[in-house]
């Protein structure tokens, strides 16, 4: 009689349970009917697509190019390898990718082997899946990452082991290729000057922008805010940020911004940097009915730095434009400010090692296709902007679209040319 009852329980028991599971598949069926497309599979990655995308095959062909650049290097100086380090260098043989570490104070460098054959990237391990997934997938790198904890000497030191390998660098008794690299690496390839040109489209409109919006009374370090804001929201990261307010600007050439409160006049200079690349401008901005002698500086220091950029061509020598600069200066009573500031720089991958023309005499040859940034400075006024070389002639690419920023007309050699003045606002 027992054996009944727990029989009879047991079948009641399934007949529900096989209930619930006709209920449960019903209602999957019904929702899977009411909306198809949200649960559908997502059809896996076609990594073979994404290979032949149009930009990255010519951001690839690009690497290839010089890839053979630096292989004929190491025939030519009969090395095996170069172990590249500096941030012009990898960011031309990555061509621009965004290898920033982070925090430089804990985190190791980011280094990048080539050979004839191969090129390789040396990162520790918290950093290659960024690096491969956001910056350099299938641009044919490799990689060689080591932990966190054991730095990266022992890697390097048996790569280089037995092998005759150069450095970027001046490192112990080791060839270094550093001249070399540094006249490779200012030419800007044509998907480079246009990541290039955009960017100083998008810093002169943060830079105007900034400076139109500007109210009396705020301190340097407000407006610095301000800018630096407008330019992480156009993912533009900040490299050299200044505002020197009224009689700041005319006792200092580089000052960090301070709690100085703006009243009459404010120099707004930036550097920024994205894709790899740098560019630079400067804008003034005056409060009230400018000063004589203001108006005076900024045309002396706007006639002074177009002369600079109108010069600078393809083939020429710094040697011959610095003392046509000098010379404007010169003729109207600012000879003391020459040597005050370095007058040239070399934007795009900016190379540390160009000297101050100011102060040494520089042979360096301007090559086509690369960037420079002419910044002249004369009292109170500070005229900046950045070029690209090309062969018929420069291009000046710090000026926003669409831009109703001031202008002024410099005739040089029986050419106009506009230039952006500085901007008045009311007291």
């Amino acid at each position: 009689m027992s054996t009944d009852l727990e029989f009879s329980d047991s079948t009641i028991l399934w007949g529900q349970f096989a209930q619930s599971l006709l209920v449960t598949e019903r209602t999957l069926s019904a929702i899977q009917a009411e909306s198809p497309s949200d649960r559908s599979c997502a059809a896996p990655p076609d990594t073979d697509r994404d290979h032949l995308d149009p930009g990255l095959v010519e951001r690839r062909e690009v690497i290839d190019d010089r890839h053979k650049i630096i292989s004929n290097l190491l025939n030519e100086n009969q090395l095996h390898g170069i172990i590249l380090s500096r941030p012009e260098h990898l960011s031309w043989v990555t061509a621009s990718a965004d290898l920033t570490p982070g925090l430089q104070l804990w985190r190791h460098p980011i280094f990048a082997y080539v050979t004839p054959t191969h090129r390789m990237i040396i990162c520790d391990a918290t950093q290659s899946a960024r690096l491969f997934e956001e910056e350099l997938f299938g641009l044919g790198f490799l990689l060689k990452e080591f932990p966190l904890a054991d730095g990266s000497q022992s890697m390097l030191a048996n790569l280089v082991m037995g092998k005759q390998v150069g450095w970027d660098i001046r490192l112990d008794d080791r060839p270094s290729l550093r001249a070399a690299l540094h006249g490779a690496c200012r030419n800007l390839s044509n998907a480079e000057r246009s990541s290039i040109r955009r960017l100083g489209r998008m810093l002169a409109l943060c830079v105007e922008t900034t400076a139109a919006m500007i109210k009396s009374g705020e301190t340097e370090r407000e407006v610095a805010a301000q800018l630096v804001h407008r330019m992480m929201r156009e993912g533009i990261q900040p490299v050299h940020i200044q505002v020197l307010a009224d009689d700041r600007a005319r006792q200092y050439r580089s000052a960090a911004p301070k709690n100085h409160p703006i009243t009459t006049w404010a120099v707004i200079s930036a550097t920024g940097r994205r894709d790899g690349l740098e560019v630079s401008l400067t804008r003034c901005v005056c409060f009230g009915t400018p000063k004589v002698e203001q108006i005076r500086d900024f045309e002396v220091a706007a006639m002074a730095q177009t002369t600079g950029t109108f010069f600078t061509r393809p083939e020429e020598s710094i040697s011959v434009i610095a003392p046509k600069v000098r010379r404007i200066l010169e003729k109207n009573g600012f000879a003391d400010e020459w040597g005050r500031e370095s007058s040239l720089a070399s934007a795009g991958r900016p190379v540390s090692e160009l000297p101050s023309i100011s102060t040494t005499p520089n042979m360096a040859i301007i090559p086509s296709n690369s960037a420079w940034a002419w910044q002249v400075g004369v009292g109170s006024a500070r005229v900046a902007d950045t070029i690209v070389t090309d062969d018929a002639g420069f291009e000046c690419i710090t000026v926003a679209k669409h831009s109703i920023w001031p202008t002024m007309e410099i005739a040089i050699k029986g050419q106009s040319i506009r230039r952006p003045s500085f901007l008045r606002r009311e007291a």
